[in-house]
């Protein structure tokens, strides 16, 4: 059934009243930001063959545009996304960033705020569409008691409540790295855990990957991909710096001292942890992370939450993928079955090389 444009705007007015009243009165301005930029998406998307005729003569806009539209049909394919409608308009946004995100932890732990949504669950992390009013929101934490990491959004998914469009600052990334954007995105369609970001984000990170490779690979496009052992052994180094400099904060985080005692520890913890990284990115050429944590102007117990979530894991998830013989839609249907798993039962998937029937029964009980 085709609505139009008032019959649309009348049903998202209903959605943001029936929000106000099911989430905390704190929110009205945070849940209007985000009514008003999908009611911009609504009332500018204009069909991708048009969007082709504004870039007339623009070689380079105009291929990435055929180049979405090619990973589009391979995602759906590979995927199973059989009624998936998104990345088939676009939105000019008149601006170089998309959005942010935010994480936030307390100053003295590495747990992330979460924020609760009425049907999709928690999240620990929020999106913004306007500077402004994400700085309102931050000044809510004082950032005496506060960990606080801004990260810019590439790409996010409505997971198939609404049709997600191509956004104009899509045309600026290289060919792989938006390759991988459409296929990470597409697999939260596929697949999402509710009220389990840090799970959902990693099983995306890691077949978007994979998807991306098979991709170029089907279309005998010579790219310049990283061997997995490489990358693997990479991320062992990189990852023990992580892991290392954690369990020494945690303790300082748990033990008697004072607060200013603390957050002098701490604040010393991450430099030596910064320089570490910078000393060592001849071994780590190939982590991104960790060039970007060298570069930081701060690093903090949210930055590097925010790298976990979004790190790809050597986990169970290569295990099942080799099982199902690298068939991208049996990987998501196996995965699928941890949903009857607690989220801390399935997180035992993330950070071991474990069958998922392990992981299942373990589940038995819940």
């Amino acid at each position: 059934m085709k609505l139009n444009k008032n019959k649309i705007l009348a049903a998202c007015v209903l959605a943001i009243c029936t929000s106000l009243v099911l989430i905390p009165l704190r929110w009205p301005k945070y849940l209007y930001h985000l009514a008003e930029h999908q009611l911009t998406i609504t009332f500018n998307r204009i069909p991708v063959t048009k969007a082709f005729k504004i870039y007339e003569g623009d070689e380079k806009k105009t291929s990435k545009l055929e180049s979405i539209e090619k990973y589009r049909k391979y995602g759906k394919k590979i995927y199973g996304l059989t009624s998936s409608e998104s990345y088939n308009n676009f939105v000019n946004l008149n601006r170089k960033e998309l959005g942010w995100n935010i994480t936030i932890t307390p100053e003295f732990s590495f747990e992330p705020i979460s924020f609760g949504f009425p049907v999709i669950g928690e999240f620990d992390y929020l999106g913004f569409f306007s500077r402004e009013i994400m700085n309102q929101f931050i000044a809510a934490y004082p950032q005496d008691e506060y960990d606080i990491e801004v990260s810019e959004i590439g790409a996010y998914s409505t997971l198939g409540f609404f049709k997600d469009p191509i956004f104009s600052t899509y045309l600026e990334f290289s060919d792989f790295y938006l390759a991988r954007l459409i296929f990470h995105e597409m697999a939260h369609e596929k697949l999402f855990f509710e009220g389990d970001t840090l799970f959902s984000e990693a099983l995306a990170t890691f077949i978007e990957m994979h998807a991306a490779k098979s991709y170029f690979s089907s279309e005998n496009i010579s790219m310049n991909f990283n061997t997995h052992k490489d990358v693997t052994s990479q991320y062992i180094i990189f990852w023990q710096m992580i892991q290392d400099t954690r369990r020494e904060l945690q303790l300082i985080f748990e033990s008697s001292l004072d607060a200013a005692e603390k957050r002098d520890l701490k604040k010393k913890k991450y430099k030596q942890l910064q320089e570490n990284i910078k000393n060592n990115l001849s071994k780590l050429k190939f982590i991104a992370a960790a060039h970007s944590l060298a570069k930081a102007d701060e690093i903090n117990n949210a930055t590097l939450y925010q790298y976990r979530r979004y790190t790809r894991h050597a986990s169970g998830f290569n295990m099942t993928f080799e099982q199902c013989n690298k068939d991208f839609e049996c990987w998501f249907n196996e995965l699928e079955k941890l949903k009857a798993c607690s989220k801390e039962k399935r997180s035992v998937y993330l950070v071991k090389e474990i069958a998922l029937q392990q992981v299942l029964q373990g589940c038995s009980s819940n």
